[in-house]
């Protein structure tokens, strides 16, 4: 039941998630390291942050991108939702057991109930949102190629300016429904966008992505010029809320930035044999990096070796990229190991028949579930 690629993958795709993964890594990295603590760093280090934090802000959106963009013309699967939940019990459990035999500070709840307590919010939203994919395929498929047009539009308009300027609360609160949004992006690209290799999908990216850095920094300057002369503070808050909200992954920049990123790797085309291992070597263990390394009992970890420490330095930021890879190697032969050991059991034949009886049962489940929701 392990999850590994068996069939044709797009590679280039594959590699998306891959960077995607250490943009993740990158915005926990920032997030632990200066925000949660309310670091104060140096003006220079600040705007380098802000233009990593600009890069990395659509890790999520790419991820999700990448569920839609496959699973739009797919069948529900219930194993897929099993392996997931599985493995994320697996490393939340044994994080837990291992902290707790050295006498570390755990989270008892979150530890043992990681989905339903969105410990990892990522995975219970993906969770949430493949067990709503065959409706929301059913809704998506029936829908005119204009209709689906007009759809995306109005939830642009909604999620990435209205809820940026004016309403980041109400209808628009919390992040499954943009989620969605961004799934339903993912299939449209699928069904509906073709690729133009002479498109410069590249340059167009980082003009969003200045534009993005400027209005940031240029909204910052005057939320602190505010702050520092006690200005109009009800000004203050709609600057703060904006420049808040608009480095969501589902505001308009982030969208632009997604989508644009996302068709430049759709024209990359790999042929080397070495990168194409190297990818199908790293692409099982994905989702496993993220629960490993946003686990909530190793949060201490980032206070004591995290970016924190070079505040005013301008070691910041090369410990940063260099914190990324240290982590995401760390994490990646971590999970080669359990997968290396799910291998072996799965040479014992007990285990190994229990494991395909599972599969074939799984199987007739989905089977049953697709005939029901047809």
């Amino acid at each position: 039941m392990e999850n590994s690629i068996k069939t044709k993958r797009d590679y280039n795709i594959e590699l998306l998630r891959i960077i995607a993964m250490f943009m993740v890594i990158g915005l926990h990295s920032m997030q632990h390291g200066i925000t949660n603590s309310n670091l104060v760093i140096s003006e220079f280090n600040q705007f380098l942050v802000v233009i990593l934090d600009g890069i990395c802000s659509i890790a999520n959106a790419l991820f999700i991108f990448v569920t839609g963009y496959y699973l739009i013309d797919k069948t529900f699967k219930i194993k897929k939702v099993i392996l997931l939940w599985g493995r994320t019990i697996f490393y939340s459990i044994s994080i837990f057991t291992i902290c707790l035999i050295l006498g570390l500070k755990v989270d008892w709840i979150q530890s043992i109930f990681p989905i339903i307590t969105s410990h990892y919010w990522f995975i219970s939203a993906y969770i949430v949102i493949y067990l709503f994919s065959p409706l929301i395929n059913k809704f998506l498929n029936s829908l005119t190629k204009n209709q689906y047009k007009y759809l995306l539009i109005i939830l642009t308009i909604t999620f990435g300016v209205i809820r940026i300027i004016f309403n980041p609360y109400g209808i628009t609160e919390g992040l499954l429904i943009p989620a969605i949004f961004m799934y339903a992006i993912g299939a449209y690209i699928r069904k509906y966008v073709e690729v133009n290799k002479n498109e410069k999908y590249l340059t167009k990216y980082f003009l969003v992505l200045i534009i993005y850095i400027v209005t940031y920094v240029i909204l910052k300057t005057f939320l602190r010029i505010i702050n520092a002369n006690n200005l109009n503070m009800e000004i203050g808050v709609i600057i703060y809320r904006i420049s808040k909200t608009m480095r969501d992954f589902c505001s308009i920049f982030g969208i632009a930035m997604s989508f644009l990123l996302f068709m430049k790797f759709r024209t990359i085309n790999i042929k080397s044999g070495v990168i194409t291992r190297i990818i199908s070597l790293i692409s099982p263990s994905i989702f496993s990096i993220y629960l490993i390394h946003e686990n909530t009992n190793l949060k201490f970890l980032w206070s004591t070796y995290g970016i924190g420490n070079y505040a005013y330095s301008w070691k910041l930021v090369p410990y940063l990229l260099f914190l990324v890879l240290s982590v995401f190697i760390v994490c990646l032969c971590i999970d080669l190991v359990r997968r290396g050991a799910y291998r072996l059991l799965k040479k014992i034949k007990p285990i190994n028949d229990l494991i395909n009886k599972l599969d074939i049962k799984l199987d007739e489940i989905s089977l049953k579930l697709n005939n029901y929701l047809k």
